[in-house]
């Protein structure tokens, strides 16, 4: 068993150096002679295509999940397993990092939040900017409030609909909650649990079934986005400090993916147009487009400098950019499937790429 895993990696790392397609126009990217080896492999399905890994906002941890109750905290460095999370009679649904790093958060289809601490592995965690509560939401939709210390909820927000995605303001004293069914923003008042006030987003309620959302960490930003292909606008971007929005159309009607940066000023879009564009989430104007890929891009992530961005497609190829030049500088290719997920560490040295098949890959980059 342990020789045919050695053998399969071996083969793997041969099969994911870098290729130099001989291919003409516009898209084709210029690459150098490059290349992004395979560090290790591992099998990480979940129900949910493309959710069963985290990395640490640090780079230095990955939280593997979906497979059953247990978690496993792994060293990005090796891939090794630096501890085993296990407290959990349910499936782990979903996993986080906290913005920190120190913590693990994970939701399990047994209805219970599990907080641990990634050095220390105890359950416990401050996740709310006032350091006392932590904010759920349950299959339902309902959001809940819980305090931290006492293990009890204080409230329910009172929100006229099913909540798929929701986080705490700026300043701590709302709550973020994003529709399930509409296409609707609203912020609740954390100490009353009522609605402060509700945005529909009317330009876009053709496609209400097909919205998604994506809220900034500092959550002053909520960026929605129709997946269904739409002849009108398909993003609107809200700003949740002045409660105004702007409009936009992106990646000709057909958009896959979108993301909002870790520091809020930029976001970018995928779609069914192969490319990759980023967006000042100030000015809602376009930076840069990003061309190289041949097929649906599904995913994207720019690191925080925005000096590089890695993408996955429909076909299994992870591309990594420079934002700058626009440039591809690597192409790194052992997936058999589409990649739906994919990070980068701040310094470039490292990545994660997962596919809907639940294969991950480490990666060693070299980008200089």
């Amino acid at each position: 068993m342990g020789e045919n895993i050695v053998t399969a990696v071996k083969t793997l790392r041969r099969a994911s150096m870098m290729t130099h397609p001989n291919v003409g126009g516009n898209n084709a990217p210029d690459l150098a002679a490059k290349a992004g080896s395979l560090v290790s492999y591992f099998y990480a399905p979940h129900p949910t295509p493309g959710a069963g890994i985290a990395v640490s906002p640090d780079g230095a941890f990955m939280v593997r999940f979906g497979y059953g109750p247990d978690m496993r905290l792994l060293r990005s460095s090796t891939g090794s397993v630096a501890a085993t999370l296990s407290h959990s009679v349910g499936h782990v649904r979903f996993a986080t990092f906290s913005a920190d790093g120190d913590h693990v958060i994970a939701a399990t289809d047994d209805c219970r939040l599990l907080i641990w601490s990634v050095h220390q592995p105890l359950a416990y965690c401050l996740l709310a900017p006032n350091k006392q509560t932590v904010l759920s939401c349950d299959d339902d939709g309902q959001l809940e409030l819980w305090s931290v210390q006492q293990g009890t909820m204080i409230r329910r927000f009172d929100i006229p609909f099913s909540a798929k995605r929701a986080r705490f303001s700026p300043d701590g004293t709302k709550v973020i909650a994003c529709s399930d069914f509409d296409i609707q923003v609203a912020l609740c008042n954390v100490d009353t649990g009522e609605v402060a006030h509700s945005e529909t987003f009317d330009d876009l309620s053709e496609c209400r079934n097909k919205a998604n959302y994506c809220i900034s960490e500092d959550g002053s930003k909520v960026l929605v986005y129709v997946t269904d292909h739409c002849y009108a606008f398909n993003v609107a971007l809200f700003d949740t400090l002045t409660l105004s929005y702007q409009k936009l159309l992106v990646s000709g009607g057909s958009l896959v993916h979108a993301l909002i940066s870790d520091d809020g000023a930029d976001f970018v879009a995928t779609g069914r147009d192969d490319k990759i564009h980023v967006y000042d989430t100030a000015t809602a104007t376009l930076l840069v487009t990003l061309a190289g890929h041949r097929s649906d891009v599904l995913y994207c992530q720019v690191t925080a400098d925005r000096r590089h961005a890695i993408s996955g497609d429909n076909s299994g190829h992870v591309l990594l950019w420079d934002v700058d030049s626009g440039d591809c500088i690597l192409r790194m290719q052992a997936h058999q499937a589409p990649v739906l997920w994919c990070s980068i560490t701040k310094d470039c040295s490292r990545a994660v790429t997962l596919d809907n098949e639940g294969h991950a890959y480490l990666w060693f980059l070299d980008t200089q």
